[in-house]
C-alpha cells in the first residue's frame, strides 16, 4: 500500500525549525532592548534620588549649621513615604556619602549596577 503526503496539508520539520528559530532571534532581541531601557531608567531614578539628598544635605546644613555626620542625620529632611529605603539605589546598595572638606565637595556615590567602585557605571552627585 502506497502512502502520498503530497497532498496533506500543515508545515513540515523544516518549516518549524525555522519559525522557531526566528522567533527566537526576535525574542533576544527584544530582551536586550528592554534590559537596556530597565538600566537606563534605574540610572535615572538612583540620579534623582541622590540629587534629592543632596538638596537634603544642604538643607540640613543651612538649619543646623554643621554637615551631617551620616545620610541618616538627614532623613527628616526628605520627603519620602513609603518602603524603600532612601539610602539605597535602584540596585539596592546603599550610598557611600563623604562630607565635604575645605579643598573639596561631599559626594554621594552609587556604585552602579556592578555594586562595585570603578568599572565606569558609578554614579557622584556632588555638593557644596
Amino acid at each position: 500500500m502506497k502512502t502520498h503526503y503530497q497532498n496533506q496539508k500543515g508545515f513540515n520539520l523544516i518549516e518549524i525549525l525555522i519559525a522557531v528559530t526566528i522567533i527566537g532571534i526576535l525574542s533576544g532581541v527584544v530582551s536586550l532592548s528592554v534590559g537596556k531601557y530597565l538600566d537606563n531608567a534605574r540610572v535615572k531614578a538612583t540620579q534623582a534620588a541622590m540629587r534629592t539628598i543632596s538638596q537634603a544635605i544642604i538643607s540640613y546644613k543651612h538649619t543646623q549649621g554643621t554637615w551631617p555626620k551620616t545620610l541618616e542625620d538627614v532623613k527628616d529632611y526628605l520627603n519620602k513615604k513609603g518602603d524603600n529605603d532612601p539610602f539605597k539605589d535602584e540596585w539596592k546598595n546603599p550610598y557611600e556619602y563623604s562630607l565635604p572638606t575645605r579643598t573639596q565637595s561631599g559626594t554621594i556615590t552609587s556604585w552602579g549596577l556592578d555594586g562595585q567602585p570603578g568599572g565606569g557605571d558609578d554614579l557622584v552627585e556632588e555638593f557644596k
